[in-house]
């Protein structure tokens, strides 16, 4: 990830940065601004402690003057927008190699960039960003604006450090670490592909993590139920931009909007309660149909383990919605077959 040039570094006056925190909060709070919730940021941060290869101090903007310090209600919104930012930075990353697998392998949008992280954060903690309309990335925005988002960045979050930990593997950073989340390649022109790691459970907990929170919103994510009082937002104009000048700008007519209009208006309900019923009455079921060997259901071999040849590998709920129903090995689904035909093998109500 090549970094522009010229762009000042170091500490930072305490003083600016609170006239700058000023400034965001007039803009509205986290929720708006579409930030990590403090309990998902704390327990991402919770989750990679112990991972991470640098610690909260450094992601904490330098004062300028060591007699220069913050208040306590100042120092904890500095860690929390800290960890915030590690959020960010970090799921941009992770949400790239998902965007990889639906677009083609040359896409640069695909692939983790300085300019994908720096929006990013910019979305976030950047007034001059939220202000560029109708540009909504880096690359549609006028080149003078870059340097001022930058700046403003500094304010908040500590870029170099995000950036080093996002793009770089963590052990050139600190020995002995490694990133549970994903691995890097290289590939040309300063970019790199992300390649998750699928079986890493700490993966697993930070999707859930990101996935569950109400404010934060993942890139190229997508809402599948709706509140039942929901109504249509203002239908974006679909335009392409360049130094925050449209072009190729598409017109809805009437009859394009009486269209989507009877397509907004179909509802199919979805009763949660129901469904959590249904859940749990299948749990209940599948917990009682696992077919064991001879004797009483509730009989282990003496070797303290069940027989693998008696045991079908029955599908519990929690695997289908996990999608790890494919780690179910055939042989094991055939077994359950032919042991539910074999007279003797009875199946427990």
């Amino acid at each position: 990830m090549e970094q522009p040039k010229k762009l000042k570094r170091g500490p930072i006056p305490v003083q600016d940065q609170r006239e700058y925190r000023a400034r965001l909060k007039q803009w509205g709070t986290d929720a708006r601004w579409g930030r990590p919730t403090e309990a998902t940021a704390s327990a991402v941060w919770n989750l990679l402690e112990d991972h991470l290869p640098c610690t909260l101090r450094d992601l904490l903007p330098q004062p300028s003057r060591a007699k220069e310090a913050f208040t306590p209600e100042e120092l904890a919104e500095s860690i929390l927008a800290a960890k915030q930012s590690l959020v960010v930075a970090l799921d941009c990353a992770v949400s790239s190699a998902g965007e990889l697998r639906t677009k083609r392998r040359r896409d640069r949008t695909a692939m983790l960039t300085f300019n994908r992280v720096f929006a990013a954060l910019a979305e976030r903690w950047s007034i001059t960003f939220r202000q560029s309309e109708p540009a909504c990335s880096i690359y549609d925005m006028a080149p003078e604006k870059v340097p001022t988002i930058y700046h403003e960045l500094r304010y908040v979050v500590r870029l170099d450090t995000l950036l080093d930990i996002v793009g770089l593997p963590w052990k050139e950073i600190k020995s002995e670490t490694k990133n549970p989340l994903y691995g890097l390649r290289w590939v040309p022109k300063g970019r790199r592909r992300v390649r998750l790691r699928h079986r890493s459970l700490t993966l697993a907990a930070f999707d859930r993590l990101i996935l569950s929170d109400p404010q934060y919103r993942r890139r190229g994510a997508r809402r599948i139920l709706f509140a039942e009082d929901w109504t249509p937002q203002g239908r974006p104009v679909r335009q392409r931009v360049c130094a925050e000048q449209p072009y190729n700008v598409v017109n809805l007519g009437w009859s394009s909007e009486r269209t989507l209009g009877h397509l907004e208006g179909a509802r199919v309900a979805f009763n949660v309660d129901t469904f959590r019923e249904d859940y749990k009455a299948i749990c209940r079921k599948q917990e009682r149909e696992v077919p064991f060997g001879e004797g009483s259901p509730e009989r282990l071999p003496s070797s303290g383990r069940r027989d693998r040849r008696d045991v079908g590998g029955a599908i519990h709920p929690e695997s289908v919605l996990s999608g790890r129903e494919s780690a179910v090995p055939r042989r094991q689904l055939l077994a359950r077959a032919r042991a539910e035909e074999v007279p003797g093998k009875v199946v427990c109500p």
